[in-house]
């Protein structure tokens, strides 16, 4: 019974981190003689491998994609002192917007997933390689009741992942 009961607790626990946003850079991944030669033009996102909606509570693809062009022409765009332009290169992986029945069983987070990379606008060199980023929205969340009505409305979870997303992409680029 307790081999039993530990299992069941060990996969509930490996769920909720499953649905986790990822840990947020803290730093720049590209080295600053390079970083400094870089100014960000433009980004453009990809979400062709996620299909016509989000996952869970459902939002059309085309919303996710203006909302992350949005904030990263905000957020990223126009970054960096350098000469050398580049473009941002988002391709979106998947995004969940937590259900209740996710959120009564299990809680957890909404969660955006995607890599960035960066190409230069001239040449077409790749700069930075597609390197992971995830983001969450609404804040994690406990189980039950209280979780179900406390979670935002999935346009506004959207927008605050997208907002998060764009922003470690910036930290990951230029370390601020």
């Amino acid at each position: 019974m307790k081999t039993t009961k530990r299992a069941f607790l060990f996969g509930a626990a490996a769920l909720v981190l499953a649905g986790c946003a990822g840990v947020s850079p803290t730093a720049s991944v590209i080295d600053a003689p390079i970083r400094d030669t870089l100014r960000v033009t433009d980004a453009s996102v990809d979400v062709s491998a996620m299909g016509p909606t989000t996952a869970g509570r459902q939002i059309a693809t085309p919303s996710v994609k203006a909302a992350l062009e949005r904030d990263l022409n905000a957020t990223l765009v126009g970054q960096g002192q350098g000469t050398r332009n580049v473009r941002a290169v988002v391709a979106m992986q998947s995004v969940n917007i937590i259900t209740a029945g996710q959120s009564i069983l299990i809680g957890g987070e909404s969660v955006m997933k995607g890599t960035l990379s960066l190409v230069d606008a001239r040449t077409g060199a790749v700069i930075l390689e597609p390197t992971e980023i995830t983001s969450g929205g609404g804040g994690w969340a406990a189980g039950g009741l209280v979780a179900v009505a406390t979670r935002e409305d999935s346009a506004t979870e959207l927008n605050q992942m997208s907002l998060e997303f764009a922003r470690r992409a910036r930290v990951l680029v230029f370390g601020n």
